[in-house]
Formats: C-alpha cells, structure tokens, sequence
C-alpha cells in the first residue's frame, strides 16, 4: 500500500516539531516537495519512498571511511557520494562538505596537527583539504586503479598509498611529488601505514 503525504504538510510539520517524523516508518510513503533541510530524521524509514523534488541537507549513500582528528575537535565521513563531510564532535553536525573527487571516496587521514585531511579515491587520486576554509591543496596523481588506503607518517613529510594497481606509492607531502613506487605485491594492495620513526612501511593485500 502506498501512502500519500504532502511536502507542503510535511515541511509545516516540521517547522513546529523538527523531530516530527522522528522514529516513523514512511516506506513506500509518496512525499514530494518537502524541505527537510532542519528536520530532525533519526530512526525514519524512508525504504523505496518517492521524495522527488525534496530538500535534505545532505546526500544520501554508503559511507565507506570515518576518520577522527588526532585533536577530537572533529570528524570526517566519505564514501559513495565522492563527497567528504566534516562533523564536530561537540554537537555532531557537520560544518564542511568537501567536492573534488569523482568516484567513491575509500580512505581518509588526517594530518598530526589536525590542519589538514587526506583523501584517496576510486578515481584512482589523493587530495589535501585545508579543514578550515574547505579548500583543496593538492592533487597527488599517478595510481593506475582505485586508491584503497592511504597514510601519513608522524612528521607529515611523507604520505603513503595502496592501490588496486599493486602498488605502494611514497609521497612527499610538501611537493605532491611520488618519490618512490614499491611494486611487490601480486594483486590489490587493501592496507598501508607508515612510520617515519621506525623507517617502516607496512602493507596489506
């Protein structure tokens, strides 16, 4: 059975209650037109729902990365939308959405002070984000596949990253320039981390 609710109702609803659909099941529901962008939407069923022409404040999709500030001022989330969203943590909302890529969004770090967020992507680049204005920094290209994992070593000179290409690539932080390619794995390269301390690259296929 199909119900409908109407976005003009729907969007009055919530300007007097923003947690007015809240813990509702609306599958299947018809509601076209409304504006969700304050709306308060914990624990709603929205299954096979025509929202057609609705507002929400965020994208929908898997998210396949979350990664915290080493300060825990904030965090970050990515995945199936190529869009990275910051969040802080003192009241959960998210306060920059950051658009570059153009495929899935795998893997995420930040740096040690926090300044800086890393991306690796399925569209096979990585990509340095000022977490404050929201801008990009560089682009650091030259994977052959879509990025898995990616790493950032203890200084934040140099970056690592794992590819479907079966390779590791070194980067230096400072220029965006591959310093090095290491080639010995047989297939996808899932896993990386660095330590500048202890001269140690470790990887997982």
């Amino acid at each position: 059975e199909v119900a409908y609710v109407g976005g003009n109702i729907a969007t009055l609803l919530l300007k007097n209650n923003q947690g007015a659909l809240s813990n509702h099941d609306l599958s299947n529901t018809i509601i076209c037109g409304a504006n969700f962008l304050n709306a308060n939407l914990t624990q709603t069923n929205f299954t096979e729902a025509n929202l057609s022409e609705s507002q929400f404040p965020r994208m929908f999709g898997a998210v396949f990365a979350i990664e915290f500030s080493l300060d825990r001022k904030f965090f970050a989330t990515a995945g199936s939308t190529c869009l990275i969203s910051l969040w802080r943590l003192n009241d959960n909302q998210p306060f920059l959405v950051l658009e570059g890529h153009s495929e899935w969004v795998r893997t995420l770090a930040f740096s040690t002070d926090s300044k800086i967020l890393y991306s690796g992507s399925f569209d096979t680049t990585i990509r340095s984000w000022d977490v404050e204005t929201g801008k990009c920094i560089r682009v650091y290209s030259g994977h052959q596949n879509r990025i898995n994992s990616i790493a950032i070593d203890e200084s934040n000179q140099y970056l690592t990253s794992a590819s479907d290409d079966r390779s590791i690539k070194i980067w230096d932080n400072h220029t965006g320039e591959c310093i090095r390619t290491l080639q010995k794995h047989t297939a996808s390269v899932e896993s990386v981390a660095i330590s500048s301390k202890y001269k140690l690259i470790v990887s997982a296929g």
